[in-house]
């Protein structure tokens, strides 16, 4: 006998899927957590797999993933659906993009920008280190992300977009206090640097081929968000590693000191998204894989 998909149960999993528990999913849904457990607990059992890891919060089974996937992809084609049948009238569709912050604070705005609004798309953006984004892809949270991974997950295709160029910038003062002699591995070993957060190993990479310094061996400012990640540097907080598009940016504070003006550290990056998608989506795909690829290094 076919197996067919309760819509209770699914929207149950869902909603528990998302929001990471059993409580903010009833209060979503208007029923009772033990409702919701036991539809997502009678949905495990028609399909035969353990669908959502128990815990603070739930995370999605492999299998969670899988379905999380087809639910996402399945409201979108009902979105395309409903709006074919009302004819003029085009449904806004929602579409949930994974990016890392600097490609945030550059050139995916832009990019994004004219066919967003064109297609009617309603943006959520997720941002997350660009070796992490697709991993949020793979749970079925996002419908695409920006990542610096070049090969594609099952039933996805990997687009080259470019590759982001990165200085190791300073303010002048900060590079004339701590680096008076140039960037050596002395003053590397004292020097506060900025990073983003504990996901970031871009630092470490640079510092570490130069001189051979691991993690933990330098001080280090974690400053979680692009823009105010480049002004604790302007403000001469730490050095570190900027997008050129930052790095040479005007500024009310004096223009910032390259301290390794021979490095041309580059990050390729590539938009993640399901072979199969609605319409909209691909357009989407196709108008900002081409905006990226106009703006960005060539890969």
């Amino acid at each position: 006998m076919r197996r067919k998909l309760d819509p209770k149960q699914t929207a149950a999993f869902q909603a528990v899927a998302e929001r990471g528990s059993f409580e903010a999913a009833a209060g979503v849904l208007h029923v009772s957590p033990a409702a919701i457990s036991v539809r997502v607990r009678s949905l495990e059992t028609a399909l035969g797999y353990a669908l959502l890891e128990r815990g603070r919060p739930c995370r999605t089974t492999p299998a969670g993933q899988t379905l999380l996937r087809h639910l996402r992809q399945m409201h979108a084609l009902e979105e395309t659906l409903f709006a074919e049948l009302d004819g003029t009238h085009q449904r806004t569709l929602g579409f949930t993009l994974a990016t890392n912050a600097d490609s945030l604070a550059t050139w995916l705005l832009p990019a994004l920008n004219a066919p967003v609004t064109d297609l009617d798309i309603a943006l959520d953006l997720v941002v997350d280190d660009q070796m992490h984004t697709h991993r949020l892809l793979n749970a079925g949270r996002v419908n695409a992300c920006v990542s610096a991974l070049a090969e594609p997950m099952s039933g996805c295709v990997a687009l080259p977009l470019g590759r982001m160029r990165y200085r190791l910038m300073a303010a002048p003062q900060f590079a004339r206090t701590h680096f008076p002699d140039g960037f050596t591995r002395e003053a590397a070993r004292s020097a506060p640097a900025v990073i983003f957060n504990d996901k970031d190993a871009l630092h470490d990479e640079v510092v570490g081929a130069r001189f051979g310094l691991a993690a933990g061996a330098y001080p280090i400012h974690s400053v979680p968000a692009s823009e105010a990640f480049a002004q604790a540097i302007r403000l001469g907080l730490g050095y570190g590693l900027l997008p050129e598009e930052q790095a040479y940016a005007k500024s009310e504070c004096a223009p910032l000191t390259d301290l390794l003006p021979d490095l041309e550290h580059d990050v390729a990056l590539y938009w993640h998204c399901w072979k199969d998608q609605v319409p909209r989506f691909a357009e989407l795909t196709r108008r900002v894989v081409a905006a990226a690829q106009a703006a960005l290094i060539p890969a």
